[in-house]
């Protein structure tokens, strides 16, 4: 399954409808069977103006997600869910919002090193591996045009604890959460970050 978000509403893109059905339980959503870039720009614009919040897109979920990147402008970046030695998790302040590090693919560079450059640049880290992929999340959102952003992410350690927010990208904050107190992140946090949290 492929979750896209949009504002607050959600596209699905599932390979079989009854077994989305019965993990997710989902009755008032829209279901669409046969699918083209033209529907999805469609379907986005459907969502953007009406009370509808759902939409589950059935079939070959990697032709469907393709069918996204063709209708809008693709914006790939990286970033991480970092660990220090402590089990420590570090987050970030943005636009009154907690979030990971991450930001977008500089041309001509590599998706996990785009990863670590991000994290390093938007913390202060002086030094943070990859111990693992995690999940790739998606989400629309309109600058100008609407624009599909495709995250990857990624397990992440660091011996390194002092931190030092990229004010430049209006970070506010870089800070040390321990795991079981992320609830107050993840109260003032995107869906597609707490999603993230779902899979660790």
């Amino acid at each position: 399954m492929i979750k896209i978000i949009i504002q607050n509403k959600r596209i699905y893109l599932v390979n079989n409808l009854d077994t989305f059905q019965q993990e997710f339980g989902l009755k008032a959503a829209i279901i669409l069977f046969s699918f083209n870039a033209q529907k999805a720009s469609d379907i986005v614009n459907q969502l953007l103006i009406s009370e509808m919040k759902d939409v589950v897109v059935v079939g070959d979920i990697e032709e469907n997600i393709n069918h996204f990147k063709s209708a809008f402008e693709l914006i790939v970046a990286a970033g991480g869910v970092v660990y220090n030695s402590s089990g420590e998790i570090l987050f970030i302040y943005r636009k009154k919002k907690w979030d990971l590090p991450k930001g977008k693919l500089d041309e001509g560079e590599d998706i996990p090193t785009c990863a670590i450059r991000e994290v390093m640049e938007e913390t202060g880290i002086k030094a943070v591996s990859i111990v693992r992929p995690l999940c790739t999340t998606y989400h629309l959102y309109i600058d100008g045009d609407m624009k599909l952003k495709e995250v990857f992410w990624f397990v992440m350690q660091t011996q390194h604890r002092t931190l030092k927010p990229q004010l430049s990208e209006d970070i506010q904050k870089a800070q040390w959460v321990n795991r079981g107190n992320i609830h107050i992140q993840l109260y003032k946090t995107y869906e597609t970050i707490s999603d993230i949290f779902m899979l660790l």
